[in-house]
Order: structure tokens, then C-alpha cells, then sequence
């Protein structure tokens, strides 16, 4: 006996039989079908129900022929003045950047000129390397403020007061010596 059949002949006592699923009559079509409308249906009918007149038929498919083309033109002219419109602000946003592109060329080359005189100067110099070294003492000892047995607050209260010394000397010697050499 296969499995089939052995699936067959078993079950619960009494079981009665799966009945049919229903069946669904004639509905209306939906979706992208096209159906002519009741009202217009007798037009293409002729005195006999059961014939409907071709010629008829074929005067409704040209009016729908007709409302199509009338679709596409009007479609094709919204899609030119959409893209004569994304042209034009492509355009302008494209002159825009291009005008920011020069603005900032311009600057560049100005600041460019200005930082190389300015570093003709051994004082900026000087103060510029100043400057990088006391950022990187005070980031070092930010770093190394657990280390020292002291409270951390007063860590970093010694290490602030040096840098300010440093910066305060700085500025001195900047002010003092930079007319100087400029």
C-alpha cells in the first residue's frame, strides 16, 4: 500500500467529506480592462439583442483613439515645459556655483598671498611654533593629570596657569618684536 492510499483509507471516524468551494458567478471585469458602458451599449445594438453592429463599434474605438492622441500631446507638452524648466534652474544654480567657484579662488589666492608675507616674518613664526607647542603641552598634560598625586582640579590648574604665562610672554614678545621685522 503507498502512502497515498494509506492517507486515504485513514482519517477520524465519522469524518464526512471536504464539500466544494463555492463558485463565483459572473462578475464586472476590474482593472485595466476596458468596458463599454451600458448607456452607450445600445448604440452598437441593432434590433437583434444578440448582434451588436461593428461599424459602430469601430466609430467608438476611433473616439477612444482620438482622446488618446490628445492625451499624449498634452502629456508631451507638460513634459517639455517641465524640462525646459529644470533646464533653466540647472542654469542658473550651474552660473551660481560657478560664480562661488571663482569667489573662492579669489579669496584663496588673496589669503594665500597675505600668509606668505605674513611668514616672511621670523616673529610669526616664532609665535606660530609657540602656539603648536603650548596646544600639545596642554593636551599632554590634560592626558597625563591622573598621573600626578595631586587632585586632578589642581592638576589643571597649574598646567591652565603655565599656558596662560606662556601666552601672556607670547603676546608680549609678538607686540614688541613684530613691527620690528615686518
Amino acid at each position: 500500500m503507498s502512502y497515498a492510499e494509506a492517507a486515504k483509507s485513514s482519517g477520524p471516524i465519522g469524518a464526512e467529506k471536504i464539500p466544494e468551494p463555492p463558485t463565483i458567478e459572473k462578475s464586472q471585469p476590474e482593472g485595466n480592462i476596458e468596458v463599454i458602458p451600458e448607456s452607450k451599449l445600445s448604440e452598437f445594438q441593432t434590433n437583434d439583442k444578440q448582434k451588436i453592429d461593428l461599424s459602430k463599434v469601430k466609430d467608438f474605438s476611433k473616439d477612444v483613439e482620438k482622446e488618446i492622441e490628445e492625451a499624449k500631446a498634452r502629456g508631451e507638452d507638460l513634459l517639455s515645459k517641465l524640462y525646459k524648466n529644470l533646464k533653466a534652474s540647472f542654469t542658473k544654480i550651474n552660473s551660481k556655483v560657478y560664480d562661488l567657484g571663482i569667489t573662492t579662488k579669489t579669496e584663496t589666492v588673496k589669503f594665500s598671498e597675505f600668509a606668505l608675507n605674513e611668514l616672511k616674518n621670523p616673529v610669526v613664526v616664532i609665535q606660530g611654533l609657540v602656539g603648536v607647542s603650548a596646544i600639545v603641552a596642554g593636551y599632554f598634560g590634560y592626558l597625563e593629570r591622573h598621573r600626578v598625586n595631586y587632585s586632578n582640579n589642581l592638576t589643571l590648574g597649574i598646567h591652565a596657569s603655565i599656558l596662560t604665562g606662556l601666552v601672556l610672554a607670547d603676546g608680549y614678545l609678538f607686540n614688541k618684536f613684530y613691527p620690528k621685522y615686518k
